[in-house]
């Protein structure tokens, strides 16, 4: 009998939730965040702005779909205009205003635990928003000139940091008095290359950092780096050159397990010598980006494996990964990606094992930084979503040609006149060469036609908004002259596989 109630209540309850679906939880819209979080308001009262920030970010993490609540959130971010903000009123309260924002990002690092994993990438989207509009504040407030980061010679500069006083100031986490590195710590940053926006806009939710960077305690007192790139592989470098290192952006991230911390540097820094001392001066990038594989070396890798030996395989970074943007055969084999989940330098920001310790930014490369975000993802999405091809050109065929002759140095060394690829390794994949030759040259067309609009009116801070409305016109504009057979430049090299130029004396 008891057998028959139990199957009645089962198919009972099965029939009302059948019946009686539960009410289907709506997101908030951007529109809704952009109300609350406006040029208006934010420039009418900062600090009130800071508080209503904080109670949607919380309202968003508590939410039951927290992932797009917080997407929706960036989105507003996104849109927000700092243009629309008074330069009076940047004067009066811009530092006050920077020091704010980058408190809150301090404020939810410190927090991390109550933002659910599936939502923590987009908590960084937010971060990465809110950089936006602190570095508009930054340039306007420090009055900054924008410097072209490719013509500045960072050897010459003083060392972000350690000579403080040379740049803008940096944001430190308010648990820390003074700022110096222990055993064991994680820089990411943000180089000024082509090669550094690629990295940080080939993921679905952009990124403003590029290179992960180990900081190995030599046990006197003394710091280091253990670094990976493509021209050098793996090697130690001065913490000072690691510094100086072209950054645009510096990042430094802590253990919160102190003793785990001192362990991965110590067995980071003995597998490092040990290599080097079998293999010569340096130990091999890791071209195919198999961060399972610890054989070669990645420059995230690095972090990544040391914290994995330390733990014995139980802190696998990141807790929370970002997506591969880029599914495109060309691209994902020529730049040796693979699509799906990735670990991207700025998952460290929502990692809750390692705290945020310092934040930097150089204000006079950040307009820079951003022409060349802006432009990569436009053409990566160009790619994806419009059927763009980059074509053929005379720096992919002399990289083809001077690969395959890579043996003899006068030769390989020739390169570097072709597209920007200077110092690149002998055991570069071709496709991998090739490819990146191709890209420099599109990428290099659309940025000095960027500089060129830019320098018709010197000193303008310019906003996302407006860069990108300025890509739009002028690939629009471009893409007519050619097919029109008239002045093109960009679809020359990088055009939909669809466009064809009309004949003369038609259209």
């Amino acid at each position: 009998m008891l057998r028959y109630v139990l199957l009645s209540l089962v198919l009972i309850s099965f029939l009302s939730c059948s019946h009686k679906p539960e009410k289907e939880i709506q997101s908030r819209s951007v529109a809704s965040y952009s109300e609350v979080l406006s040029e208006a308001n934010f420039q009418e009262a900062n600090i009130q702005w800071i508080r209503n920030l904080e109670n949607q970010f919380e309202a968003a993490t508590q939410s039951a779909v927290c992932a797009a609540d917080m997407g929706s959130l960036a989105k507003a971010l996104g849109n927000f205009n700092p243009a629309l903000l008074k330069k009076s009123w940047i004067d009066s309260y811009g530092q006050t205003a920077i020091r704010d924002l980058a408190g809150f990002r301090m404020m939810v690092n410190g927090n991390l635990k109550s933002i659910p994993l599936s939502c923590r990438v987009y908590a960084g989207d937010v971060f990465g928003k809110l950089r936006d509009i602190e570095d508009y504040l930054g340039e306007t407030y420090y009055k900054i000139q924008p410097l072209v980061g490719d013509k500045l010679d960072f050897k010459t500069q003083a060392v972000p940091l350690f000579e403080s006083g040379k740049y803008n100031p940096y944001h430190l986490n308010s648990k820390y008095k003074s700022f110096a590195f222990q055993p064991g710590d994680i820089m990411i940053t943000r180089g000024i290359s082509f090669m550094s926006a690629g990295i940080a806009q080939s993921t679905t939710l952009p990124s403003k950092f590029s290179h992960g960077v180990f900081v190995y305690g030599d046990g006197s007192g003394k710091f280091q780096t253990i670094e990976s790139y493509i021209n050098s592989g793996v090697s130690f470098f001065t913490i000072e050159d690691a510094l100086k290192n072209e950054n645009a952006r510096i990042m430094v991230f802590r253990a919160k397990d102190a003793k785990m911390a001192q362990l991965a540097n110590d067995l980071m820094g003995k597998e490092i010598k040990s290599r080097l001392e079998v293999k010569g001066p340096s130990v091999a990038y890791d071209y195919d980006a198999n961060i399972k594989d610890h054989s070669r070396l990645t420059c995230i890798e690095i972090p990544y494996a040391a914290y994995e030996w330390a733990s014995n395989g139980k802190v696998i970074m990141p807790q929370a990964t970002s997506n591969m943007m880029l599914q495109k055969k060309d691209l994902t084999q020529g730049l040796k990606v693979t699509p799906g989940p990735i670990f991207s330098p700025f998952n460290l920001e929502t990692d809750d094992r390692f705290e945020m310790v310092l934040d930097w930014t150089d204000y006079r490369l950040s307009q820079d930084q951003r022409n060349k975000d802006l432009l990569v993802r436009k053409m990566f999405d160009l790619i994806e979503n419009q059927d763009y091809e980059i074509q053929e050109n005379l720096s992919s065929i002399a990289a083809r040609v001077i690969w395959k002759s890579r043996g003899i140095k006068p030769l390989w060394s020739l390169l570097g006149g072709f597209g920007g690829l200077n110092d690149l390794p002998e055991d570069i994949p071709l496709q991998q060469i090739t490819i990146t030759a191709k890209l420099y040259k599109s990428a290099g067309i659309f940025l000095q036609a960027l500089r060129d609009w830019q320098a018709k009116n010197p000193g303008k801070i310019y906003t996302n908004q407006e860069i990108s409305q300025w890509l739009n016109d002028y690939i629009e504009r471009d893409r007519v002259n050619y097919i029109h057979r008239k002045r093109a430049d960009v679809h020359l090299y990088f055009r939909p596989a669809s466009l064809k130029q009309l004949p003369q004396g038609e259209g």
